[in-house]
């Protein structure tokens, strides 16, 4: 029965033999074939057969299928030829194993090949979701910082305002004084003015050192601290597409490689052609050869018989 030869980003292969049922690929548990890759539709893809051989057909899916490196979207399913629908990779093998194995010894390469190159992807995009995450994370980060650092600039601001208001007020008392003194008011009256004023003076400078003070400091470690996380951002940007572009590099190579072992697999297979050529000539002339010995033996047992 032809079977279907598949893995997953984990890279173990598994083995669903088909008949004449269609065998649907996706996400969805009613699936005979199940990925849990995102790239992966619920219902992808089906294979089914018809009165020509297998085929394979896009159900509709958002990252499509590819035999080989072409997107198809209904397309014969070639004998060994390796499928990829997201994560998954997967090729049908017939019934005749040694007459496959000697067609298909290319293609098994490139399966493993293929296998290897996709762990490595996997690697690459976990790290690259880890630095989107990062820079989400730091994203969260720059904005506390502003939201810190626009409440100390309020609170700042309103320092500044309180002692505005303890100058005017200080000032108020010393004209409230220089009045007093030009009336020739009360002594008692003056000195305690006078005290008042120190005492305002005080609490001004004291306000001012302790409110203002602090708070210039806490601002300017606030913007450093913003500083910092806005160079963490822009490195983490930079790994990441830094990361994208590898990625993308991989993809190229990638490509290039599977065409070159897609050309020596038709290589291999052209020459195993050739070779079945040859042995079918060579059977052929044998029975040829054969058949002539029989009639000249034939041919020689008549005359011994006339001669008799």
């Amino acid at each position: 029965m032809p079977t279907l030869i598949y893995n997953d980003s984990d890279g173990v292969d598994r083995q669903l033999a088909i008949g004449a049922d269609a065998v649907l690929i996706g996400r969805a548990t009613e699936c005979q074939i199940q990925s849990n890759d995102a790239r992966v539709s619920r219902r992808h893809a089906r294979i089914y057969l018809d009165n020509q051989g297998y085929w394979i057909e896009d159900l509709g899916s958002s990252n499509g299928v590819f035999i080989g490196t072409e997107r198809v979207t209904r397309a014969p399913l070639p004998v060994g030829e390796v499928v990829v629908i997201g994560s998954l990779m997967l090729r049908l093998q017939l019934e005749d194993a040694h007459h496959e194995g000697a067609a298909l010894g290319g293609e098994s390469h490139v399966m493993a090949w293929l296998s290897a190159e996709r762990r490595n992807r996997v690697a690459l995009e976990e790290e690259r979701d880890a630095l989107g995450s990062r820079v989400g994370e730091l994203h969260a980060e720059i904005a506390s910082l502003k939201d810190k650092v626009e409440h100390l600039s309020v609170e700042l601001k309103q320092a500044r305002s309180e002692a505005a208001k303890e100058k005017r007020r200080a000032h108020s008392l010393e004209e409230e004084s220089e009045k007093l003194r030009a009336g020739a008011g009360s002594t008692g009256e003056v000195a305690r003015l006078r005290a008042e004023l120190a005492q305002a003076e005080m609490a001004v400078s004291a306000a001012v050192a302790a409110a203002g003070g602090q708070l210039e400091h806490q601002l300017n470690a606030a913007m450093a601290e913003l500083q910092a996380s806005r160079a963490r951002e822009a490195q983490a940007t930079e790994q990441l597409a830094r990361a994208g572009r590898e990625r993308q590099d991989e993809v190229k190579l990638m490509r290039a490689e599977l065409e070159a072992a897609r050309g020596g697999a038709a290589g291999a297979e052209r020459q195993r052609a050739q070779l079945e050529d040859e042995r079918r000539k060579l059977a052929d002339e044998t029975q040829a050869q054969a058949a002539a010995a029989k009639a000249a033996q034939a041919k020689l047992a008549a005359e011994a018989e006339a001669a008799k």
